[in-house]
């Protein structure tokens, strides 16, 4: 079982082609768009995975919302975003939870380590435990926001709309925290 992470995926949301047209402006329909998130989501993760969203999951209606979670694979997890209002009722039931706010901790089989990890769709400049190396782990920003140490977006739009394993993050902010928060995601 690994964990993975992912946000902003914004299935069956057309306008999302227009609004982010620098990462999504190749996509000839929402379709196509949905179909290579799903491929892309498929291929990385397992059916036993545990996969944090965080948040803006599907702008479609309810009965897309329950075709896309019998189509991805993994034991999905929630953090609702702004464009999650949608999510209620019986549709929370695909879900293992349904939260704004959520942390975990992982521990690192490389160093032996737990990684303590704040979860939400919205990035925090300053987050429980930031100054004893815990992560914040956001979307929303849809890559346009400057990096620091320890933050990082796991939105679609900054990872070739594939969703990160505990180890690409665990690379990622090791290359940030040596170019003092900057680093290639």
């Amino acid at each position: 079982m690994q964990h993975f992470f992912t946000a902003d995926t914004h299935f069956g949301h057309k306008n999302i082609l227009k609004h982010c047209n620098l990462t999504r402006g190749s996509f000839e329909s929402i379709k196509q768009h949905d179909e290579l998130i799903i491929s892309n989501w498929n291929s990385k993760i397992s059916k036993g995975d545990v996969v944090y969203h965080l948040g803006d999951f599907c702008l479609g209606s309810r009965d897309y919302i329950v075709y896309l979670s019998s189509q991805l694979n993994g034991q999905i997890h929630l953090l609702r975003g702004n464009h999650d209002k949608g999510i209620s009722g019986h549709i929370i039931n695909k879900f293992i939870f349904v939260k704004d706010y959520h942390e975990v901790s992982i521990l690192n089989k490389d160093t032996g380590r737990t990684q303590k990890i704040v979860l939400c769709h919205y990035p925090f400049a300053s987050w429980k435990n930031s100054i004893r190396g815990s992560w914040c782990l956001h979307g929303h920003c849809h890559g346009r926001l400057a990096p620091i140490n320890g933050r990082l977006d796991v939105g679609v739009d900054s990872h070739n709309f594939y969703p990160l394993s505990f180890e690409d993050i665990t690379t990622i902010m090791a290359i940030k925290s040596q170019n003092n928060g900057i680093g290639t995601p």
